[in-house]
Protein backbone atom coordinates (compact mmCIF):
# COMPACT_ATOMS: atom_id res chain seq x y z
CA UNK A 1 0.00 0.00 0.00
CA UNK A 2 1.54 3.64 -0.64
CA UNK A 3 1.84 6.04 1.25
CA UNK A 4 0.27 9.55 0.88
CA UNK A 5 2.47 12.32 1.44
CA UNK A 6 0.50 13.98 4.30
CA UNK A 7 0.99 10.91 6.17
CA UNK A 8 3.07 10.25 9.12
CA UNK A 9 5.12 8.11 10.81
CA UNK A 10 2.76 5.80 13.47
CA UNK A 11 5.27 7.01 16.06
CA UNK A 12 4.81 10.89 15.00
CA UNK A 13 0.89 9.76 15.08
CA UNK A 14 1.12 8.59 18.54
CA UNK A 15 3.16 11.26 19.92
CA UNK A 16 0.76 13.93 18.47
CA UNK A 17 -2.38 12.08 19.99
CA UNK A 18 -0.48 11.65 23.22
CA UNK A 19 0.57 15.37 23.58
CA UNK A 20 -3.11 15.96 22.28
CA UNK A 21 -4.60 14.33 25.47
CA UNK A 22 -2.46 15.62 27.97
CA UNK A 23 -3.30 19.22 26.74
CA UNK A 24 -7.13 18.50 26.65
CA UNK A 25 -7.20 16.83 29.93
CA UNK A 26 -5.15 19.22 31.57
CA UNK A 27 -7.19 22.60 29.52
CA UNK A 28 -10.85 21.34 30.04
CA UNK A 29 -10.37 20.49 33.75
CA UNK A 30 -8.35 23.97 33.92
CA UNK A 31 -11.67 25.62 31.77
CA UNK A 32 -13.95 23.99 34.25
CA UNK A 33 -12.14 24.44 36.57
CA UNK A 34 -12.10 29.01 36.08
CA UNK A 35 -16.03 28.61 34.76
CA UNK A 36 -17.30 27.04 38.04
CA UNK A 37 -15.25 29.56 39.98
CA UNK A 38 -13.35 27.00 42.44
CA UNK A 39 -11.83 28.87 44.97
CA UNK A 40 -8.23 28.36 44.32
CA UNK A 41 -8.56 29.97 40.82
CA UNK A 42 -10.34 32.80 42.19
CA UNK A 43 -7.28 33.06 44.54
CA UNK A 44 -4.93 32.78 41.76
CA UNK A 45 -6.46 35.54 39.58
CA UNK A 46 -7.17 37.85 42.95
CA UNK A 47 -3.24 37.33 43.39
CA UNK A 48 -2.09 38.32 39.82
CA UNK A 49 -4.58 41.30 40.57
CA UNK A 50 -6.73 40.12 37.69
CA UNK A 51 -10.11 40.68 37.79
CA UNK A 52 -13.32 37.77 37.84
CA UNK A 53 -14.36 38.04 34.29
CA UNK A 54 -10.94 37.59 33.00
CA UNK A 55 -11.03 34.76 35.17
CA UNK A 56 -14.01 33.37 33.47
CA UNK A 57 -12.81 34.44 29.91
CA UNK A 58 -9.88 32.35 30.67
CA UNK A 59 -12.03 29.40 31.21
CA UNK A 60 -13.91 29.76 27.91
CA UNK A 61 -10.81 30.00 25.97
CA UNK A 62 -9.30 26.69 27.81
CA UNK A 63 -12.36 24.63 28.06
CA UNK A 64 -12.93 25.45 24.17
CA UNK A 65 -9.21 24.81 22.62
CA UNK A 66 -9.91 21.13 25.04
CA UNK A 67 -12.94 20.49 22.59
CA UNK A 68 -11.06 22.25 19.39
CA UNK A 69 -8.00 19.85 20.06
CA UNK A 70 -9.67 16.55 19.79
CA UNK A 71 -10.86 17.16 16.32
CA UNK A 72 -8.08 16.92 14.01
CA UNK A 73 -9.60 19.54 11.68
CA UNK A 74 -10.14 22.19 14.04
CA UNK A 75 -6.75 21.17 16.18
CA UNK A 76 -4.93 23.88 14.99
CA UNK A 77 -7.14 26.39 16.03
CA UNK A 78 -7.23 24.73 19.61
CA UNK A 79 -3.43 24.54 20.14
CA UNK A 80 -2.74 27.94 19.07
CA UNK A 81 -5.62 29.48 21.25
CA UNK A 82 -3.75 27.22 24.07
CA UNK A 83 0.03 28.91 22.80
CA UNK A 84 -1.95 32.39 23.23
CA UNK A 85 -3.46 31.36 27.37
CA UNK A 86 0.33 29.40 27.67
CA UNK A 87 2.28 32.78 26.84
CA UNK A 88 -0.09 34.83 29.25
CA UNK A 89 0.46 32.41 31.55
CA UNK A 90 3.91 32.33 31.48
CA UNK A 91 4.07 35.75 31.45
CA UNK A 92 2.20 36.22 34.73
CA UNK A 93 3.57 33.84 36.35
CA UNK A 94 7.44 34.95 36.26
CA UNK A 95 6.33 38.47 36.61
CA UNK A 96 4.82 37.24 40.11
CA UNK A 97 8.16 34.75 40.84
CA UNK A 98 6.28 31.53 40.13
CA UNK A 99 9.33 29.44 38.80
CA UNK A 100 7.76 25.93 39.07
CA UNK A 101 4.12 27.35 37.32
CA UNK A 102 6.21 28.98 34.61
CA UNK A 103 8.11 25.72 33.81
CA UNK A 104 4.79 23.91 33.33
CA UNK A 105 3.65 26.77 31.29
CA UNK A 106 6.63 26.47 29.39
CA UNK A 107 6.11 22.77 28.85
CA UNK A 108 2.22 23.28 28.22
CA UNK A 109 3.23 26.02 25.52
CA UNK A 110 6.38 24.59 23.68
CA UNK A 111 3.91 20.90 23.71
CA UNK A 112 0.96 23.20 21.65
CA UNK A 113 3.30 25.18 19.23
CA UNK A 114 4.02 21.80 18.17
CA UNK A 115 1.33 20.41 17.68
CA UNK A 116 -0.16 23.27 16.15
CA UNK A 117 2.80 22.95 14.03
CA UNK A 118 1.67 19.39 13.04
CA UNK A 119 -1.95 20.15 12.60
CA UNK A 120 -1.39 23.50 10.46
CA UNK A 121 -1.91 21.39 7.17
CA UNK A 122 -5.13 20.23 8.05
CA UNK A 123 -6.25 23.39 9.29
CA UNK A 124 -5.52 25.99 6.73
CA UNK A 125 -6.49 23.09 3.73
CA UNK A 126 -8.85 20.35 4.20
CA UNK A 127 -10.64 22.40 6.98
CA UNK A 128 -11.02 25.53 5.22
CA UNK A 129 -12.05 23.42 1.95
CA UNK A 130 -9.15 24.94 0.12
CA UNK A 131 -8.33 22.26 -2.65
CA UNK A 132 -5.77 21.93 -5.24
CA UNK A 133 -7.54 22.70 -8.61
CA UNK A 134 -6.16 22.92 -11.77
CA UNK A 135 -5.81 26.64 -13.33
CA UNK A 136 -4.76 25.24 -17.25
CA UNK A 137 -7.45 26.20 -19.99
CA UNK A 138 -7.85 22.62 -20.83
CA UNK A 139 -9.08 21.69 -17.38
CA UNK A 140 -12.52 20.89 -17.29
CA UNK A 141 -15.45 21.86 -14.60
CA UNK A 142 -17.69 19.29 -12.84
Amino acid sequence: MARSSRSRPWFATILLWMGTTILFILFLAGGIQKLTEESSARHDFAHWQYPLWFMLVIGTVELGSALLLLIPPTAFAGAALIVLDMTGGLITTLRFGEDERAVLSLILLVIAVLIAVARWPLFWGHALGVGRRSMSPDSTSA
